[in-house]
């Protein structure tokens, strides 16, 4: 692991996520490493505690992700495709497990583009046909190698708003069901909550979801 973070590995923090025993049909165990360096990561504890609040778990962006995913959706196989400014991320999960994470170099600033010319909306297209086949290659990979069926749901968030043309461009082309979540739907808020502000805080909500639903 000292090869691949650039700090003494005695400065690391490390946890495991182990992949479910039935993926790669049983053959191979397989596990996700994740790696932070301690500093930075015990100074927001201490800023946390001198708040007065208490610290449950310390979680990462990636898990966060999954325990909206687990919440949202209907189905136990099921994703979440997250979409910045300059990339995308899609994570998959079989039932409270994170099996897959992916990162996609398309993001809004591309899907969002306007067409201006015929060369444009040639562009255009090939990004969103380019979004459209990772997402499928992630599902396939999640069928074929892992073993573990197929996908029933992805929902879609994005940290900035998003025509509908794109999120009905993805559900029609996919056997499975995209679709985008409504915060004010998914979740009861409060009358003074800005709901400008909540496109920004899906990381933070995903956090607050971990021991909800059977999550972990």
């Amino acid at each position: 692991a000292s090869d691949f973070i650039p700090y003494p590995i005695d400065e690391a923090l490390v946890d495991v996520i182990l992949l479910p025993e039935k993926a790669f049909h049983g053959r191979r165990k397989m596990a996700y490493v994740v790696i932070a360096q301690s500093e930075p990561v015990f100074r927001v504890v201490d800023i946390i505690k001198q708040a007065g609040l208490s610290i449950h778990s310390v979680d990462i962006a990636d898990l966060a992700l999954r325990n909206l995913s687990t919440y949202y959706n209907r189905n136990p196989l099921s994703g979440v495709l997250l979409i910045s400014w300059q990339h995308s991320q899609i994570n998959l999960c079989h039932f409270q497990d994170l099996v897959v994470n992916r990162r996609i170099d398309i993001g809004s600033l591309v899907l969002l583009a306007e067409d201006q010319t015929q060369e444009d909306q040639l562009t255009d297209k090939i990004q969103h046909d380019s979004l459209m086949l990772e997402m499928q290659r992630s599902m396939d990979y999640f069928e074929s190698q892992l073993g573990l069926g197929m996908i029933d749901e992805i929902c879609v968030l994005s940290l900035m708003e998003l025509p509908d043309s794109i999120y009905d461009f993805l559900d029609r082309n996919f056997n499975t069901n995209v679709h985008k979540i409504n915060i004010q739907e998914a979740f009861e808020l409060g009358d003074n909550c800005d709901m400008t502000m909540m496109d920004q805080c899906y990381i933070a909500v995903g956090g607050a979801l971990r021991y909800q639903g059977g999550t972990r």
